[in-house]
């Protein structure tokens, strides 16, 4: 009796085993994450290009080998530019009086209508010269304030020392 007794527990202990008493799980759906998606890089401002480019052209080197900037630069987002068209003829410029603000972007361009004339601003360091019928162009930023003589470069006669004007950096 004992033996069966035993036997009955055995098969009610392995039967009690064989059935799923763990219920089964089912995944759960989610939603994938979203990760922020990169903000779009600023692409480099233009107009400071030019900014940069001025601010380059008007470095020096001070005694101690230090860079140094104009104090006189205007440092603005939209600086004025100055489109100045010469016409050069024996022995006048035309115009001869040229005005500017301190700041500017000049765009300066030389003509000549007969020989061979040149325009020279020692100050903002311009030297251009032009063929008949040709034009020679530069630009430059008016970092100075001040009246600048300007005059012709390249011998074009007998009045060629009286061939000069004034470039004026209000």
């Amino acid at each position: 009796m004992k033996y069966l007794l035993l036997l009955v527990l055995g098969v009610l202990i392995i039967s009690g085993c064989e059935g799923d008493t763990v219920p089964k799980l089912k995944p759960v759906e989610q939603d994938p994450i979203e990760t922020p998606a990169d903000p779009p890089a600023d692409p480099p401002p233009e107009d400071n290009l030019d900014l940069i480019e001025n601010v380059s052209e008007n470095l020096t080197k001070n005694e101690s080998g230090n860079l140094t900037g104009n104090d006189s630069l205007n440092l603005s987002d939209d600086p004025r530019i100055n489109e100045i068209n010469i016409v050069a003829r024996r022995f006048s410029f035309e115009p001869d009086l040229i005005t500017v603000k301190v700041g500017d972007k000049v765009v300066l361009s030389l003509r000549s209508i007969d020989v061979q004339h040149g325009i020279s601003i020692p100050d903002f360091g311009v030297n251009l010269v032009a063929s008949p019928g040709q034009e020679d162009s530069t630009e430059f930023i008016a970092d100075k304030v001040g009246q600048f003589p300007f005059r012709c470069s390249v011998f074009c006669g007998d009045g060629h020392d009286s061939m000069s004007g004034m470039f004026v950096v209000e």
